[in-house]
Order: structure tokens, then sequence, then C-alpha cells
């Protein structure tokens, strides 16, 4: 089974990066160990490479490993 989030935002004022989807986040993604990420939206325009990196940091709390779809060929 495939399973989706797509989130408007990625910070809730005074939050942390995500920290408002953990909970939803693991329940979502229980049953895989690997998550794939779709840098889209880069804030600042930084590199999709720093995007994952940074999502990374928050699959990491739910211990989850995230690769960015830039990565595939």
């Amino acid at each position: 089974m495939k399973n989706l989030i797509v989130a408007s935002t990625s910070t809730v004022y005074g939050g942390e990066y995500l920290s408002y989807l953990l909970e939803v986040m693991e329940d979502l993604f229980s049953q895989t160990e690997e998550v794939l990420f779709i840098p889209y939206a880069r804030p600042g325009g930084i590199s999709h490479d720093s995007y994952t990196q940074k999502a990374s940091s928050a699959f990491k709390k739910i211990g989850k490993k995230l690769i960015g779809i830039h990565t595939f060929e």
C-alpha cells in the first residue's frame, strides 16, 4: 500500500520543522522504513539536497529514512 501526506506548511508558528505532523507521520508510515520525499517548494531556494537533509531530521525522530526523489535517475 502507498501512503501520502501533502502538507501545505512545514512549520507552525513557534514549533519545530514538521513537529505538528510527527504523530500522524509515525502512524501513517508505521509499516515502512524508508519514505520518498519530493523537495518541491524549497525555502529560500536552498538546494534539493539541503531541503531533503532538513526534512530528514524530522523523519529521524520517528525512526524513518528519508530519500529525496531527485536522487533517482
